[in-house]
């Protein structure tokens, strides 16, 4: 299961990659945003459909290590970059500051969620583990709802052409999946980091 994730992965990130540098994704103002609004949702969908309908992949995302999809959220800390290109005029404060910030926020927590819970299994049931996965969405929400609104109203607005555009089309969605399995292995009583089952 484990190599079927992986191709489906790599196939999703070529695919974003050709329809970014294709200009699939860029935006005006006589057009809502729908290609960015499709790469961020169909992904999550599909996910949530697999989880739903494939006991195998199921069990997959059962087993997975919470410890390790926790401490992946620290890469948040890129969202500092939002900050930098708003000091540059690049994006506006609107999208680059609430942003900017929420993701800092996320990428500094994440490791000290992980290490307790490294310490501690049982707190995947404990209110810090799922506060932290429910703002991690949450600042997700912000982005999008900020970025859609200014790829309607920008032409040609950053964070709709590569590279920025990967941010949006493959890591929003990929990080909010890593989110989602952590909850739903919270909800399911299931330590992530326990050995791992057949399922690989």
């Amino acid at each position: 299961m484990r190599g079927v994730v992986y191709i489906i992965l790599l196939i999703w990130l070529l695919e974003v990659i050709y329809f970014g540098s294709t200009g699939v994704f860029v935006t005006g103002p006589d057009y809502f945003p729908f290609a960015i609004e499709l790469a961020i949702t169909i992904p999550i969908l599909v996910f949530l459909l697999a989880y739903y309908l494939f006991p195998n992949f199921q069990e997959y995302v059962l087993s997975r290590n919470a410890v390790i999809l926790t401490l992946m959220q620290s890469w948040r800390v890129i969202g500092s970059m939002f900050l930098a290109l708003y000091a540059h005029n690049i994006l506006p404060a609107f999208f680059a500051l609430p942003v900017g910030i929420g993701d800092v926020i996320i990428g500094l927590w994440a490791p000290f969620v992980a290490y307790r819970l490294m310490r501690n299994p049982a707190l995947i049931k404990g209110k810090e583990f799922f506060y932290f996965h429910i703002l991690g969405i949450f600042d997700f929400v912000v982005a999008a709802y900020t970025g859609l609104t200014l790829g309607y109203a920008i032409p040609g607005f950053p964070m709709s052409q590569m590279p920025l555009s990967l941010i949006p089309s493959f890591l929003v969605p990929l990080w909010i999946i890593l989110h989602l399995i952590c909850l739903i292995q919270a909800k399911e009583k299931k330590i992530g980091f326990e050995a791992q089952t057949s399922a690989d």
